[in-house]
């Protein structure tokens, strides 16, 4: 059960850092906010990967790419948004980070999902459809923060559901014990 908790540790607080940093965006510098709402939870998902099922090709590269997506959000928090300027390289580079977050946690989840049952695979289709539908469906302007809110929401889910589902972890296959069991020695 204490494996359990450490598992579930890189996700709570990734999620408590996002959601104290939204709180507090108005009360707390710019920079900070953006630490907070981006910086720490990008990096702790990103520590978190090193849990994720590896026993497959599928589920090496799906962890690749996840990997990949909590560094992309990360990012995200060293870029400012300049409303009065969309071509700003600091807006172009925000962008980047967006889009490349999103589009590595697609295939990276159904990857994971894939290669670990039915259960996290469901759940890895309904959290790509959320997670993408902002950038790909037509949002109206107003509703593009909220939206964007929601796939942030969806994507910590997807992440509290995997850790969730710790015994479909691999766990053998990160160690040196587990390497040698599956390769025969």
């Amino acid at each position: 059960m204490q494996d359990r908790a450490f598992d579930a540790f890189p996700v709570l607080l990734a999620f408590a850092a996002w959601l104290a940093g939204t709180v507090l965006a108005g009360a707390i510098p710019g920079p900070l906010a953006d630490l907070a709402r981006f910086v720490v939870p990008g990096a702790a998902l990103a520590w978190a990967t090193r849990r994720l099922a590896r026993d497959s090709p599928m589920a090496r590269i799906g962890a690749w790419l996840l990997l990949f997506s909590a560094l992309a959000f990360a990012a995200q928090g060293l870029f400012a948004l300049d409303p009065d300027d969309p071509d700003a390289a600091s807006t172009r580079a925000l962008a980047l980070a967006w889009t490349l977050w999103w589009i590595a946690f697609a295939p990276g989840a159904l990857m994971q999902g894939l290669s670990r049952g039915r259960g996290l695979a469901a759940a890895s289709a309904l959290a790509v459809v959320f997670v993408c539908a902002p950038a790909l469906l037509p949002v109206p302007r107003g509703a593009l923060a909220f939206a964007q809110g929601v796939a942030v929401l969806v994507w910590f889910a997807w992440w509290f559901f995997a850790a969730a589902r710790l015994p479909a972890f691999s766990r053998g296959a990160t160690s040196a014990r587990g390497w040698s069991r599956r390769a025969g020695r």
